[in-house]
């Protein structure tokens, strides 16, 4: 403090004491001087966030979406009725026509945002990196033997080593793909559906006429508890790892540093927190044409490649890092309010004080949904909300959505107090959803994949269609004849005997197949034990369970790099003097 009193060219006593003195709200001056606790450079959103702000506060605008949040439903909390009017503010305050602000609304192909809109708003923020929106509508590079646009936000990367090895085209996946071929088929038909996969004609000949450099990778597929299973395509075996070489690091605190941040005592107000998801963030960024020959892998002896980044890609988490970055950075120019945003992986988490959090955090939801940047939310410290939905590719679809409060939660699991936060157990209430999307897709899927099992299914289908006609003729004979019991009534009676002997005689035959179809199941399991996947250090901390896993991590990651950057020079020897 000294040191920095010395610089001041004011004579000393000029500036008021802070030291010791507290405001109205019982902190200490001083914390309002930290440069995170105000809002910082030009309030640039000033118009558009006081617009937003009274639409907000309009109507019952805040109490839905306070509810929409509350439910932990998977769909946007704001409908698209709901926004259009947010649209119509935006286009009024950047000054656009009609026409010119429809030809921002498009959404470049094979992309889920509108990069166009992106980019005006982030021009208007002056934002450093707002030249990365051209490289994401073209697509971005890969890196491999070549540099990558760097970002001028973030620190520059030590010159990158040699690569140890050359670029290889597997021709078989891993183990864990292997094993599971029907999971693998769908979910690869999934991301083949959503443009992120295609395949390749013509094979691995094919792609090498195409393309001038290629490789191969391999296929996993990883299983968690309580998450669903994913793909991986593993570059490390293909030598594309080794080949990319990151023009950014990242500079994570340690937990020193988050320890100093912390608060010295319990905040005097009441925090509220919204943590924001963007599904499969790393596919949401287009790879430019000429490297999409690099990400491939082979399944069932086909050759696919990847349209969009995938989860294994070494230059995966660092666009979606520079991505992210844009969005936070807009966000914090729009809200300009005392609020804290993070950023962790693919997750955006926001805190806000005071009874005005509720409005803040649906001005991020409308930013982010206008952006079409969707995002859903999970449970508070008073209940919990699952919700989900299941459709088909005929169109079927089957929806849930409920919000339980501590006494309803204790009444259905005896190992939850009514005092306990819901929050806290969040991992057991999205295994509780899991449970419920499984009973939806009972509902929709048939109980086996195989033809005997799809005959039995219609039968039921059949069968339970007999039964509701037979309930709808039983209502009109008994207001056609007003409880009197004729003839008709005993045709109908037999013909429902007949019904119910039909379903049990089904039911058994059903349970029988069943047998037979786990028999064969058991019979075709084969036990592999794949080779382990080689992580780097940048794997490692992404799947950190905690903080203190993480800083473990973190702090031998940063002692390997300062002993291999640390350069032991020879003494210099001097000179000797001579005496006379």
């Amino acid at each position: 403090m000294s040191t920095l009193a010395a610089l001041c060219p004011h004579r000393p006593g000029f500036h008021p004491a802070l030291s010791g003195r507290r405001d109205s709200s019982g902190q200490f001056l001083t914390r309002h001087t930290a440069s995170w606790a105000v809002p910082s450079g030009p309030n640039c959103f000033a118009s558009l966030r006081k617009l937003w702000t009274s639409r907000i506060l309009s109507g019952d605008f805040l109490a839905k979406f306070r509810a929409n949040v509350a439910s932990g439903s998977k769909n946007p909390p704001i409908s698209e009725p709901d926004l259009a009017p947010f649209l119509s503010d935006l286009r009024s305050c950047l000054s656009l026509s009609e026409a010119d602000f429809q030809s921002l609304l498009c959404v470049p192909p094979v992309q889920p945002f509108r990069l166009f809109l992106l980019k005006v708003l982030l021009s208007v923020a002056k934002d450093p990196d707002i030249d990365f929106i051209d490289l994401l509508v073209s697509g971005v590079p890969l890196g491999v033997d070549e540099p990558m646009p760097p970002c001028p936000s973030l620190f520059p990367a030590p010159p990158a080593p040699k690569p140890d090895m050359d670029l290889v085209h597997c021709e078989s996946p891993w183990g864990s793909a292997l094993s599971d071929p029907a999971t693998v088929d769908r979910l690869l038909q999934a991301e083949v559906s959503e443009g992120w996969i295609a395949e390749v004609p013509g094979g691995l000949s094919a792609l090498k006429r195409q393309y001038s450099g290629s490789a191969v990778g391999k296929l996993g597929l990883v299983k968690a508890p309580d998450r669903d299973p994913r793909l991986v395509v593993d570059s490390s075996v293909s030598g594309v790892t080794a080949h990319t070489h990151l023009p950014n690091k990242s500079a994570n605190p340690t937990i020193t540093g988050l320890r100093r941040c912390l608060p010295s005592r319990t905040s005097l107000e009441r925090l509220f927190a919204l943590i924001l998801d963007v599904s499969k963030a790393h596919r949401r960024i287009l790879i430019r044409s000429s490297d999409r020959g690099l990400l491939c892998f082979f399944h069932r002896r086909k050759l696919y490649q990847c349209l969009t980044l995938n989860f294994g890609a070494r230059a995966s988490g660092y666009y979606w890092a520079r991505v992210a970055g844009l969005l936070s950075r807009l966000l914090h120019r729009l809200l300009f309010v005392r609020h804290a945003l993070l950023i962790y992986v693919d997750d955006l988490i926001s805190l806000f004080s005071g009874p005005s959090a509720p409005v803040w955090a649906a001005l991020m939801c409308v930013l982010l949904l206008l952006l079409r940047a969707f995002a859903d939310a999970c449970a508070d410290s008073r209940s919990a909300g699952i919700g989900g939905f299941v459709r088909l590719v005929s169109g079927r679809c089957v929806w849930f959505r409920h919000t339980f409060s501590a006494s309803d939660l204790s009444s259905l699991f005896s190992w939850f107090e009514e005092s306990s936060a819901p929050q806290k157990f969040i991992a057991a209430w999205e295994l509780f959803g899991q449970l419920a999307l499984l009973w939806c897709v009972a509902l929709l899927v048939p109980a086996g994949l195989n033809d005997p099992d799809e005959v039995l299914h219609q039968q039921h289908l059949a069968l339970l269609d007999r039964l509701a006609e037979l309930q709808q003729q039983a209502l009109r004979i008994q207001e056609d004849t007003h409880g009197a019991e004729g003839e008709a009534e005993q045709v109908l009676r037999a013909r429902f005997e007949q019904v119910a002997m039909d379903l049990q005689e089904l039911n058994g035959r059903q349970r029988r197949q069943e047998m037979v179809s786990w028999r064969h199941r058991v019979r075709r399991h084969v036990i592999s034990w794949p080779a382990q996947t080689a992580l780097d250090m940048e794997d490692h901390l992404s799947r950190a369970h905690d903080l203190f896993t993480f800083w473990f991590f973190e702090m031998r990651e940063r002692i390997k790099t300062l002993l291999d950057s640390k350069v032991y020079q020879k003494p210099v020897s001097l000179s000797p003097i001579y005496e006379d």
